[in-house]
């Protein structure tokens, strides 16, 4: 029998793992959001292949930056030389952004084929990733025991935080 104690550590690792995962997805559907507004932007000059291989591009670097980071700082405040567990971990919680990625590449591909243009691409995949952070937002808010007004102000709050984060990143 698991002394209680342990099951809490067990819960509390279970779920900062989650969230370490949550928090790679959303700051992948960020990124690639901000990439695909901007493709939208030039649009006239993108081709489908650049439209998937910019997908691509962006998902594997931010992917190997945060793995790589995770690995960096594990290493320096580590204590103990068994770190296979926990590199294992951050390797699966970075996956998340790779995650994000999953439905923009799809629709790339759909239209290197030539069943639809590169605007459709580029505005699906907009649409596609608008609709993803527009769950989180929700969930963020019915998770909560907060009045419906309440709800309604902290989704507007996150909607306003996402778009000024996306603007200061295309503006960069």
């Amino acid at each position: 029998m698991i002394p209680n104690s342990q099951k809490v550590s067990i819960k509390k690792s279970i779920k900062e793992y989650d969230t370490h995962k949550l928090k790679e997805v959303i700051y992948g559907l960020i990124s690639l959001l901000t990439v695909s507004i901007s493709m939208f932007l030039h649009i006239e000059s993108t081709t489908a292949n650049q439209v998937l291989f910019t997908i691509l591009g962006t998902a594997f670097g931010l992917w190997s930056a945060t793995f790589f980071a995770d690995i960096l700082a594990h290493h320096i405040t580590a204590k103990d030389k068994n770190s296979g567990d926990k590199i294992k971990k951050a390797f699966k919680a970075s996956l998340g952004i790779l995650k994000a990625a999953r439905t923009p590449v799809v629709i790339s591909i759909i239209g290197i084929f030539g069943f639809v243009t590169v605007y459709q691409i580029v505005i699906s995949t907009i649409f596609v990733i608008v609709a993803q952070l527009f769950s989180v937002i929700i969930l963020a808010s019915i998770r909560k025991t907060n009045s419906f007004w309440e709800n309604i102000g902290i989704m507007l709050m996150q909607a306003l935080i996402f778009a000024i984060i996306i603007v200061l990143k295309i503006g960069h």
